[in-house]
């Protein structure tokens, strides 16, 4: 519940104890605080459920290789890399997001609700499992350099499963995803960089690429797209007088 004092004509009192003061009187710019107040809130949990389920895959990988006896999978430097690469640029495509059109038609959130509730947490953990579970398949095939390849291409990837469903046909989707793919393809060029272009390499300590590497970086990118096409749902939606498909995960 919120005290509302209207234009700058409201009085000395209204304005003391109104807890939204508005400068002018159209009290539509009330709908559009209310719509970015939740489109913010939805990024943070998108870039929430994107941070902890990147960062737990690497605690995993790291935990589960050292539990089995197996070889280091990631050098501290490639951990660090991997941080920087995949917690800045995807972190902020995501935070960029436009909200869905029927973002004020839902009812509002419950004072005090968790950011990531138990469905959202038992999400995190299973798509944490299934990235850790591709950097160790690139462990078990090529070694250190091939799991640094394919688990720093999947968390780059993965931050379009984390993305809001949106209609097929829409302008500002056309921008959003080119902002988007402009972010987080940036990340790929980046980390394709670090596993061809010499300098880069030895200050990572990564090999010299191979066809398998290569294959896995491309690997890593395809597996979290086709791991969301086989847990989408088709539905169609009535906006404008018009259906239209949209995937929801």
């Amino acid at each position: 519940d919120v005290g509302i004092a209207v234009g700058a004509r409201a009085s000395d009192l209204a304005r003391q104890v109104a807890d939204v003061v508005m400068a002018g009187e159209d009290l539509r710019s009330i709908l559009h605080a209310v719509g970015e107040g939740r489109i913010v809130q939805d990024n943070l949990r998108r870039s929430l459920r994107f941070l902890f389920a990147t960062n737990l895959s690497e605690m995993a990988l790291v935990l589960g290789a050292a539990i089995a006896g197996a070889r280091e999978p990631l050098r501290p430097l490639q951990l660090l890399w991997i941080n920087l690469l995949t917690d800045t640029l995807p972190g902020l495509a995501l935070a960029l997001e436009p909200g869905a059109p029927e973002i004020l038609d839902r009812p509002p959130a419950r004072p005090g609700a968790d950011l990531l509730g138990p469905v959202e947490l038992r999400t995190v953990g299973r798509d944490a499992l299934f990235l850790a579970g591709v950097g160790a398949a690139g462990l078990a095939l090529g070694g250190p350099s091939l799991a640094f390849a394919t688990l720093t291409a999947a968390q780059l990837s993965y931050a379009s499963v984390c993305r809001a469903p949106r209609p097929l046909r829409s302008s500002e989707g056309a921008r959003a995803d080119a902002r988007f793919g402009a972010l987080v393809g940036s990340g790929a060029i980046l980390h394709l960089a670090a596993l061809t272009f010499p300098p880069l390499r030895r200050l990572l300590r990564v090999t010299a690429p191979t066809p398998l590497t290569l294959a896995g970086f491309a690997a890593g990118l395809a597996l979290p797209h086709l791991a969301r096409g086989a847990t989408s749902t088709h539905v169609v939606v009535r906006r404008g007088g018009r259906n239209q498909t949209e995937d929801r995960p």
